[in-house]
């Protein structure tokens, strides 16, 4: 009889389970709104539109990807976001789904979008020029998705930029000495636009990084060579000034970078 009752609540406490897990597993719509950042990626010989997707839910592991399925047409880009993809092994801090959608040249997409967040649908276009990405709504628009910013200003073909690190507190502006030596192998100082590059953003033609109190003020120079010929140039400042406790951190519109 004993054995009989410890069989029935195994069972009972097996099918309560099985029905909170078959519950888990039936919510289609585990998140309600989604923020999207748009960027340019560079490579060697190109640029690529990414639109990168956030949760403003968070969850138990921050590796959790959105599932998305994405449909190109001649005249429009169709983007479905629904559901959360599981890893196989958990990141263990929480934090927020993400997913990063790769769309190919900027100049080369659909002017209009639309995207559901579930099954709300957000319809806008991406208004592309020399200088600037924007991403203007519709008449659609649903309050599940949001822009983390809507203009993009593009950063121009030719385009390094970077920042220096001290163990000083002076890590703001290139030395006039170090700008002599890059002007020699054919670097110039570069003015850009006021406004944000998603890398850095500029204010009153200086270049910021890491915007707030850990802010970093940097510079942008047309160079149109590979980076190492700058690195070269900046290792040439320090051995000829005997500075050891200045670092360099370079990119540049090639796809190249250096973090010395």
């Amino acid at each position: 009889m004993k054995f009989r009752l410890l069989f029935i609540v195994i069972i009972a406490f097996g099918l309560s389970l099985f029905s909170s897990c078959s519950g888990d597993d039936d919510k289609d719509h585990p998140f309600t709104h989604i923020e999207l950042n748009h960027y340019e990626q560079f490579h060697a010989n190109k640029r690529e539109m990414v639109f990168f997707l956030e949760t403003l839910e968070a969850f138990p592991c921050n590796n959790f990807q959105i599932n998305t399925q994405v449909s190109h047409n001649r005249d429009q880009v169709e983007i479905h976001a629904d559901n959360i993809e599981i890893p196989s092994y958990c990141i263990t801090s929480t934090g927020p789904a993400t997913r990063s959608i790769l769309l190919g040249n900027p100049d080369e997409n659909p002017e209009r979008f639309s995207f559901w967040v579930n099954d709300y649908r957000h319809d806008f276009k991406l208004l592309v020029n020399e200088n600037f990405l924007e991403l203007e709504k519709g008449q659609f628009f649903e309050k599940r998705l949001s822009f983390s910013r809507e203009k993009l200003l593009r950063i121009p073909d030719n385009t390094a930029w970077g920042y220096l690190v001290s163990d000083t507190d002076n890590k703001s502006n290139l030395p006039d000495d170090l700008i002599d030596i890059f002007e020699e192998i054919g670097a110039e100082l570069l003015t850009l636009s006021d406004g944000d590059y998603h890398y850095f953003q500029v204010e009153e033609e200086t270049v910021i990084f890491f915007s707030g109190e850990n802010e970093i003020r940097g510079f942008s120079l047309w160079f149109e060579k590979e980076i190492e010929i700058l690195v070269a140039a900046f290792q040439k400042y320090l051995d000829e000034n005997g500075i050891t406790n200045l670092q360099i951190r370079l990119f540049n519109t090639r796809g190249e970078r250096f973090v010395m």
